[in-house]
């Protein structure tokens, strides 16, 4: 009997990965080529191949240099960057799950919420649901079809929250320093903005710790700092010196205000119906569940999301890149954020089926079912 059981276990440690791995490069296996030549990808893949021949375009190069080694391979640039976005999806996946296991999620529970998260979408207006665009202006996607580093820099966010949660003195710290740095350095590689929305929060929380006579780790948190620092410099004086980038200034509304021509509305009540409509799901989560507002994960992921909502809607780039809007990929991130810790608590919470538990997986469903049918009309749109 204990042998049947422990073939059945072995069985789910690998079936479980492989059905994760399997859904998700299926499932985004068509849109992933359908956006080859729309939204940033011909850019990014230009990139790439410049890497190849030993030309630095941009400093986030995360994306690019595994797209560059692909070609060096042998494989067509497109090629090489498919297989790159496809391994990135799976690993923000299988964070998403790693994550939910950690807080006491089953298996089969946390892979099936790794799966929906990275196929989650904005609950949407139909009349906006009905237009065919890759990117809904306004919006704060946690799965942004239209650019392929944000897509990079979204598997690293379940790892980052997790370091942000022993870093702040919620759990204890395990990881060690080089392990620290290198998530760090990797994740502002790929693109910098989610590290640029934890650093602020993970340094207040050691500060308060340490104010109010608490012990700071701060061996680890020193690690993450100079790595922290180190990916945001190269990143600012790259975007200058590399791309042409203009200055970030405090402008706020001045991206949303730039884009009134895609009907863009610029009033606090539009903003917030578009911010519930992007995280429908982490708002239901804390309406259910008052004891989730004191779940390390979710604090902090909420927190990063008001640095990033404030990065945003507050700050822009001047000359020609302010209708880029490269800052509101931050709240994008961190919208990704909430939803991996949302998950993580419902998953610790699926143990036992309620009331409560239902109402969040069917919002969950509804998310999915949107970005199931959003990949969709992309793919038969083309």
């Amino acid at each position: 009997m204990s042998e049947t059981v422990e073939s059945l276990d072995t069985r789910k440690r690998f079936l479980y990965p492989a059905g994760l791995i399997a859904i998700v490069a299926m499932g985004y296996f068509p849109i992933t080529r359908t956006m080859l030549g729309q939204g940033d990808f011909p850019y990014h893949i230009g990139f790439a191949v410049a890497l190849a021949q030993g030309e630095l375009a941009v400093p986030h190069i995360l994306l690019h240099a595994l797209t560059a080694e692909g070609i060096l391979l042998g494989l067509t640039p497109t090629a090489a960057i498919t297989v790159v976005i496809l391994g990135f999806q799976v690993l923000a996946a299988w964070g998403v799950s790693w994550l939910a296991q950690r807080s006491g999620a089953s298996a089969g529970v946390a892979m099936s919420l790794g799966v929906s998260i990275v196929f989650v979408a904005p609950i949407l207006p139909l009349e906006i649901a009905a237009d065919a665009d890759v990117y809904p202006a306004g919006y704060f996607l946690p799965n942004a079809l239209n650019n392929p580093t944000v897509t990079a820099a979204k598997a690293f966010v379940p790892f980052l929250i997790e370091l942000g949660v022993m870093l702040s003195g919620a759990a204890a710290v395990t990881w060690s320093w080089s392990r620290i740095a290198a998530i760090v350095v990797f994740a502002g590689l790929a693109k910098p903005h989610y590290v640029s929305c934890l650093f602020p929060v993970v340094v207040a929380a050691c500060a308060w710790r340490w104010w109010g006579g608490h012990r700071v780790s701060w061996g680890p948190v020193l690690s993450f700092t100079i790595a922290g620092v180190a990916v945001l410099l190269w990143t600012a004086i790259g975007t200058t010196a590399l791309v042409g980038g203009g200055t970030a200034i405090i402008a706020p509304l001045a991206v949303l205000r730039s884009w009134g021509g895609q009907d863009v509305a610029v009033d606090a009540v539009s903003i917030a119906a578009r911010a519930c409509s992007d995280g429908a799901f982490p708002i239901t989560v804390l309406v259910l569940w008052p004891d989730a507002r004191r779940f390390p994960a979710l604090v902090l992921a909420w927190a990063a999301y008001g640095v990033g909502l404030a990065q945003g809607l507050l700050l822009a780039e001047t000359g020609y890149r302010m209708l880029d809007g490269n800052f509101m990929w931050s709240p994008q991130l961190a919208t990704f954020g909430v939803m991996a810790a949302s998950a993580a608590w419902l998953g610790r919470s699926s143990a036992r089926w309620n009331w409560r538990v239902m109402i969040a997986w069917s919002v969950l469903a509804i998310h999915v079912a949107y970005g199931v049918w959003w990949i969709s009309a992309r793919v038969a749109a083309r």
